[in-house]
Formats: C-alpha cells, structure tokens, sequence
C-alpha cells in the first residue's frame, strides 16, 4: 500500500479548504496545545497556566484578524521540464578541453 498518494490527496484537500474551516483547524490546533501545555504544568506555580491561557485567549483573537487580513504569499511552480534520455547519449558530460571526463574515484 503506498501512502504518498493519500498524503497528496490530503494535502490536495487541505488547499481547496474554505477559510471558515480552516480558522476552526487552527483555533483548536491552538486550544490542544493550550491545553498540553496545562497539564504539563499541573505541578507547578499556577501562575504559568493562568499565563498560559491568557496567551492562548490573546492566540484566539488574534489568529482570525492575522488569518484575514495578514499578508498573502503566492508561490507559483512550474510545470517539470520533459527530458529525455536516450541509451545513446553520454551522461558524462566532458570537463576538460581534452574531451575526457573526469574519473570519479582516483
């Protein structure tokens, strides 16, 4: 069972997400690590959880303004290149003026 394609698809679904639910996949991405965080720091001073949450409510607010209104980066890929090699081309490609190529082990 290959599970290359199974990723690609689900990336390929994750794209074409709408936005609402993606802002829900990130608010609780951010609720699961407010609350690992907690229970990591169940036997120490209860100060850090209550500034832990705090952040994760700051988190909270933030994250649909930052996810609406923050900056957009568009990145373009290009189609692969076809090439094509044939049993009668050399793939050692001549470094020296001479023509000969150069050894891989000395």
């Amino acid at each position: 069972m290959n599970i290359t394609p199974m990723i690609s698809n689900f990336y390929g679904w994750l794209i074409e997400a709408p936005e609402p639910f993606l802002l829900f996949l990130k608010i609780t991405i951010l609720l699961l690590v407010g609350w690992a965080g907690h229970f990591l720091l169940k036997n120490r001073n209860p100060r850090w959880r209550v500034i832990l949450w705090r952040s994760v409510s700051v988190g909270i607010i933030i994250l649909p303004l930052w996810s609406l209104a923050g900056p957009v980066f568009l990145v373009s890929v290009s189609k692969p290149i076809d090439m094509e090699i044939s049993e009668e081309q050399d793939p050692v490609v001549p470094i020296f003026e001479s023509g000969q190529p150069l050894p891989a082990f000395n």
